[in-house]
């Protein structure tokens, strides 16, 4: 499981350290570095604590994550780790969920490499692999999403059949799907983009390329409403439009590209002085 998610750093407890695990391996596979954190963090209690007010739940019933003990210890430490190094609020995690690896088909890392799901097993690159010859996603998020979906393959006969049923639905309406496809191509990673909202990182650049994005998923609702099975009318039904939000967005964004403009210009005035700076002193 490690393997396949292949995580850019790793945390862990003391315990893991001593449990038999290779850690010199891991290291060396993953190319990330491993940090063994203090027990507080995996108090069970101040897990529970930690979830529960940022969720904003009563109980971890209410959460659904009760019966996954392991879980709420990962998550809550994960959770207050965050908390202590990134200081901010972490509103960009709304919800949570427990993850069950017994819906999808197990594939040690052998086994990965040996097909060549996600990169060759030669020059470790995307061209050759699988992925590579279905990737013809027009955004980040697919290409994230298609990625999980490669290296999860689902193993229940009724979801398989359903995911082929929103593909062939897909595939039958063909100018529905190349029009989807062309708002999709204008939409920039939104998921990146809120991430940025919420480390008080935003640019001027990505508030303009989350209004363009904001602007295809009314587009992209009206033509999902034509669509009839079951999966692709939930989608439909979760988009929101944001029209309330992209209404807003337009005159703050009218001021913001006439104060640019007012700060380029006082760029090239403040070059200009710097320049005749430079040559006055070079007659001193």
């Amino acid at each position: 499981e490690i393997y396949k998610f292949s995580p850019v750093e790793v945390l862990c407890n003391d315990a893991f350290l001593v449990c038999g695990i290779d850690t010199d391996e891991l290291k060396h596979r993953l190319n990330a570095p491993l940090f063994s954190l203090e027990p507080w963090y995996f108090e069970e209690n101040s897990c529970i604590r930690c979830l529960l007010k940022h969720f904003q739940a009563a109980s971890t019933d209410a959460l659904g994550i009760s019966d996954f003990d392991a879980g709420i210890i990962a998550a809550g430490s994960l959770l207050q780790y965050l908390y202590e190094t990134q200081k901010i609020a972490l509103t960009h995690f709304t919800k949570i969920s427990a993850y069950v690896s017994s819906k999808y088909m197990l594939l040690d890392s052998s086994t990965r490499r040996n097909l060549e799901l996600c990169e060759t097993l030669r020059e470790k690159q995307k061209r050759g692999s699988l992925l590579w010859v279905l990737d013809k996603t027009k955004t980040a998020m697919g290409a994230r999403c298609l990625r999980s979906f490669i290296e999860q393959p689902l193993i229940s006969h009724e979801e398989i059949l359903n995911r082929q049923g929103c593909i062939k639905e897909l595939c039958s309406h063909a100018v529905d799907r190349d029009e989807i496809r062309e708002y999709l191509n204008a939409i920039y990673d939104l998921e990146r983009l809120l991430s940025k909202v919420s480390y008080k990182s935003l640019n001027p650049r990505d508030m303009i390329a989350f209004k363009n994005s904001l602007e295809m998923l009314p587009h992209i609702k009206a033509v999902l409403k034509g669509f009839e099975k079951e999966e692709l009318t939930a989608i439909c039904q979760d988009i929101d439009g944001f029209e309330d939000i992209y209404q807003e967005f337009l005159p703050f964004l009218s001021v913001l590209r006439q104060h640019n403009l007012y700060f380029v210009q006082f760029l090239q005035v403040l070059k200009f002085l710097q320049n005749l700076l430079e040559l006055l002193l070079g007659y001193l």
